[in-house]
Parts: structure tokens; C-alpha cells; sequence
């Protein structure tokens, strides 16, 4: 197999491997999870600092 050949490989076994890390944060600059979601004040929450999620059926 020539060099242009091991490069193509090479480019395609890393886009497959590729798994980016990414981090969401509401009400927070610095989420610690995947998903991280504070209240605008943990010491007394508002109603409005509730999340709904939706079931799978």
C-alpha cells in the first residue's frame, strides 16, 4: 500500500473514532455534565426554575 493509501485509511479510521465531548450548561458557565442545570438561586428555587422532561412512548 503506498503513503497516499495509509493517509486515506488513517483519516477515515480517525472520523470513525471520532467522538466529540461537549457540555451544555443552563443558568451555570461551567457545566460538570452533559447537561448541567442550575436554578437561578439553590438556597430558595422559584417555580420558574423547574424542568419538564418528556416521557418516551
Amino acid at each position: 500500500m503506498n503513503h497516499c493509501g495509509k493517509k486515506i485509511i488513517s483519516f477515515f479510521y480517525k472520523l470513525i473514532l471520532y467522538k466529540p465531548e461537549r457540555s451544555v450548561g443552563i443558568n451555570n458557565t461551567d457545566p460538570k455534565a452533559q447537561l448541567d442545570i442550575s436554578s437561578t438561586s439553590e438556597s430558595s428555587p422559584e417555580i420558574t426554575d423547574e424542568i419538564l422532561i418528556p416521557q418516551d412512548k
